[in-house]
């Protein structure tokens, strides 16, 4: 009879949680905490993965504190693996990503976004979590300008959203995805069929009426709309829409998931010098994003006054609004460390609960199985140096041998493409690769693999600074001497390469993030002193008495 009244009241709450969270409503934190309580109650692996992950998900919406969201996230993948939920785990990847990724961290991002889709069979369509993962892959793209790639993330993410009508959040995910579609027509080839096109089909897939209700509240797509007015040069309805849009903001109780969006609306009413608009949305959200954890958030928006006060002509107070930006930029270094850190303490985690746990080993055979190679350059990608990377961390160790972790990128790479267009850009990464190929068949115990983009990563092992030093020279001059002009490039007028190096005898525990971590710095370092150089360095954090340490050619 117990258990009968326990079914009824968590019937009765999954109903209230699924209803509160397409209403974006905070009171269901409320029903979340009685329902982890009963979870745990009983035992329930199931439940409580569940409730941990709608509780960071809650907390995430309505800024309650990174660090409760990261606790439950933490918490609730433990009890989702045990349970079998791996729909879960690849959702708490995803929200873990998609935190990261609001601190302007990309790689890390990237890294969960990837570790969620491996949690996700692409072919089960009674989810819409694959979709998700892709359109926020997409949105990160976005972030690094590469449109094209942004759009073939979301072709493929579409399907998986609008065939799962499910979801609390259909209509919201769905008119996502056709809004920055359309805003990459927009954007890339100012094409307005394009954009209209989608706005098109995402009205006759939801219903013109419920399209209309939904929309006309949604201020992405109001800010579309005053897109796609000012191309076609329609004063007067352009107008009316900036009044609608700026009320609004002033009507909408502003959730995290927003802020980035009204910096983005703020960005283009800026761009059509509309002043006094930009400024009424500063004001509103101004008292919201000083209260924002995420500092990068904040920097964005000081970013913007900057630029909107030297368009006012009042030069003097976007001085004093630089050193304020000076100093919360040094305030994030800081917090990106804290980040990077805690996502090692992820990862490790992880790794030693997937040892522990007989069903991961399914998993593993069924990721075994997909491909290696990358299909551009027939390099391995990044799942085969994961799976190559623990086995040389692993022989390293045991043998106390060192192991040297390199990230090399194409000099000017951009402008290449820019010039000569994508094609000539594959074309100029398969003879980078082919040169990568033919160097490890030279040398013995040398691992390479593409990372993604133009970046490559090298592994050495049982080779001293010097030796490395060697080798990365080696291989620099081979792709010197494919002689690829560059012309638009000044400071690479020839195809090079900059390469930052980790060489060092892993510690136990240690694995190929924590020497990329360093190596990227070390590229980093050595591209801000001069392109197509070598540094190498030994310790994890980019510190004063690394870089001193540091072996520069």
């Amino acid at each position: 009879m117990e258990r009968k009244k326990h079914e009824v009241i968590i019937d009765s709450l999954l109903a209230s949680i699924d209803e509160k969270r397409s209403d974006l409503d905070e009171t269901v934190i409320d029903d979340l905490e009685v329902l982890l309580d009963i979870a745990k109650e009983q035992n329930n692996d199931y439940l409580c993965g569940y409730a941990y992950y709608y509780l960071a998900e809650a907390y995430y919406f309505h800024d309650r504190g990174f660090n409760d969201i990261r606790r439950f996230l933490l918490e609730g993948i433990q009890y989702q693996d045990l349970s079998g939920n791996h729909t879960l785990v690849a959702r708490s990847y995803n929200l873990l990503a998609t935190i990261v990724s609001l601190g302007d961290n990309m790689m890390l991002a990237m890294d969960n976004y990837m570790t969620a889709l491996r949690y996700c069979d692409e072919d089960d369509h009674t989810t819409n979590i694959y979709g998700i993962i892709l359109t926020n892959i997409s949105r990160v793209y976005l972030k690094l300008n590469d449109a094209n790639t942004a759009m073939d993330y979301l072709k493929k993410a579409i399907p998986y959203i609008e065939n799962y009508r499910k979801d609390a959040m259909y209509e919201r995910n769905l008119s996502t995805c056709y809004i920055i579609m359309a805003n990459i027509y927009l954007s890339s080839n100012n094409d307005l069929h394009g954009a209209q096109k989608c706005i098109r089909h995402l009205r006759e897939v939801l219903g013109t009426e419920k399209c209309s209700m939904y929309l006309e509240h949604d201020i992405c797509f109001l800010a579309l709309e005053i897109k796609m007015l000012h191309a076609q040069n329609d004063i007067s309805n352009y107008r009316e829409k900036i009044d609608i849009l700026l009320r609004c903001i002033r009507d909408t109780e502003v959730i995290i998931d927003e802020i980035e969006d009204i910096y983005e609306i703020c960005k283009m009413l800026l761009d059509f010098d509309e002043l006094d608009a930009c400024s009424e949305v500063g004001r509103i959200i101004s008292p919201i994003v000083k209260t924002v954890r995420i500092l990068n958030m904040r920097l964005q928006f000081m970013s913007l006054q900057i630029d909107y006060l030297r368009k006012k002509g009042d030069t003097k107070e976007a001085n004093r609004i630089c050193g304020y930006y000076f100093d919360i930029s040094q305030e994030k270094q800081k917090s990106d460390a804290i980040e990077y850190l805690f996502a090692v303490n992820v990862r490790k985690s992880m790794e030693e609960m997937k040892k522990k746990q007989a069903d991961m080993k399914q998993e593993n055979e069924r990721l075994s199985q997909q491909a290696e190679y990358d299909e551009l350059t027939g390099l391995p990608n990044r799942y085969s140096l994961g799976q190559m990377s623990d086995k040389l961390f692993d022989r390293a160790n045991k043998e106390h041998r060192s192991l040297a972790v390199e990230i090399f990128d194409i000099d000017c790479f951009k402008q290449f493409n820019d010039t000569f267009g994508h094609q000539a850009g594959d074309k100029c990464l398969k003879m980078v690769s082919e040169t990568v190929r033919s160097f490890c068949k030279s040398h013995e115990h040398i691992y390479a693999a593409r990372y993604g983009g133009d970046e490559f990563v090298l592994m050495y092992l049982g080779r001293n600074d010097l030796e490395v030093q060697e080798l990365a020279e080696d291989l620099r001059k081979r792709i010197s001497e494919l002689h690829i002009a560059n012309p638009n490039a000044t400071e690479a007028p020839i195809i090079s390469i900059s390469q930052g190096i980790r060489n060092s005898v892993p510690q136990r525990g240690n694995r190929l993030w924590d020497y990329m971590y360093t190596a990227d710095n070390a590229l980093y370092q050595i591209k801000q002193e001069r392109r197509g150089g070598i540094m190498i360095l030994h310790n994890v954090y980019m510190d004063e008495s690394s870089l001193a340490d540091a072996q520069v050619n």
